[in-house]
């Protein structure tokens, strides 16, 4: 058949298809028979997709090989389990984890690095090279620190996605330009929560509010005081990191602006922090994903520089597809592998309510 006689074919087979699916609901069919026809109507569109791409593919050219995304797009709408790894996965991987930085501004700064499967262990720098002016014929004196690596090791993530049948009827090209949006949405909220709140246990990200060592206490704790924030913010800044920066939930925000403190330091301070989120040129980020708990003892804020907070993301996505006979959706479990925890934790300084 030629290109018009296999597009004619594939709108049958398409209209039969959404024929077969309607007679679910109809109780004088057979819910058993109709997943038969459906399964068999899908394999047939899916080879009908197939030769008509075929039939704009250049002819006597060597065939390209199909993106990562795309190899997962045939895999869902053909509803089989795929993997995939390797060091040529780690652009797609990127890919997603560049969608998931667009989309959540806590994880848009902090260091990536990336492994080439999920046993990788993978390596960051803990330090830097130091230099020092020189006499002429002179030497520096032996540095003591030492350029090392803290590993991440990348644990296994889950994410249920379910898909409907009309969206497995959708062009491969279609559901494959969906895929990084798709995978950036199922991974990226657990990440932002890791970073902030992870306590490290079975398996999980060790977050910033949980692995701090330095402190700040608050001047009370009844009530917050811009001073406390000015305080935290010289603090960091002493670290001469980069982009020093804040973090606190709105809960714990809405306190510092509500500080009565009569003062016009404490004014111009407040100004800065509600139209600029700035507290002595260090940015304050005001995140859902910082705890809200205020509480003698608790931490309300942590401040640091987000590139000393290090997520490993593991060149490894695997999908398995679950059916529910009598149902619509298909699920697919996307399996990912990443991990995060800060690189120096003597860098971040806490702000925890006076006890």
């Amino acid at each position: 058949m030629d290109k018009q006689d296999l597009e004619m074919a594939l709108i049958a087979k398409s209209k039969e298809l959404r024929s077969a699916i309607d007679s679910y609901t109809k109780p004088e069919f057979d819910v058993a028979e109709l997943d038969k026809r459906c399964a068999s109507l899908n394999d047939e569109i899916v080879a009908l997709k197939k030769q008509i791409a075929e039939c704009d593919a250049p002819k006597n050219e060597p065939k390209q090989e199909r993106s990562v995304f795309g190899k997962i797009a045939d895999a869902m709408m053909q509803k089989r389990s795929v993997t995939v790894n390797g060091t040529g996965v780690v652009k797609t991987i990127k890919e997603i984890y560049k969608k998931v930085q667009d989309d959540n501004s806590i994880l848009a700064d902090v260091s990536y690095f990336f492994g080439r499967d999920s046993q990788t262990r993978i390596p960051a720098w803990t330090a830097n090279a130091t230099a020092a002016f020189v006499a002429e014929g002179g030497s520096a004196s032996t540095q003591t620190g030492t350029l090392a690596a803290t590993n991440i090791d990348p644990a296994q993530v889950l994410a249920s996605i379910p898909v409907s049948q009309q969206t497995l009827d959708l062009s491969g090209a279609d559901l494959e330009a969906d895929l990084p949006e798709i995978f950036a949405n199922a991974f990226g909220d657990l990440m932002a929560t890791g970073m902030c709140t992870g306590d490290g246990s079975t398996n999980k990200m060790i977050g910033i509010f949980a692995d701090t060592t330095a402190t700040v206490n608050t001047t009370a704790a009844t009530a917050f005081k811009i001073s406390d924030l000015v305080k935290l913010a010289t603090d960091v800044k002493g670290k001469k990191i980069s982009d020093p920066t804040i973090w606190m939930s709105s809960f714990v925000y809405s306190k510092f602006v509500a500080d009565s403190t009569i003062g016009e330091d404490v004014n111009i301070y407040k100004e800065d922090l509600i139209r600029n989120k700035m507290i002595e040129g260090v940015k304050v980020v005001v995140t859902p994903y910082a705890p809200t708990a205020i509480a003698a003892g608790s931490i309300i804020a942590v401040a640091g520089s987000p590139k000393n907070y290090a997520i490993g993301v593991a060149g490894e996505i695997s999908i398995k597809a679950k059916e529910t006979a009598g149902s619509t959706l298909v699920t697919f479990d996307a399996f990912n592998y990443f991990n995060g925890k800060p690189i120096i934790s003597s860098d971040f300084i806490q702000l925890k309510v006076h006890a």
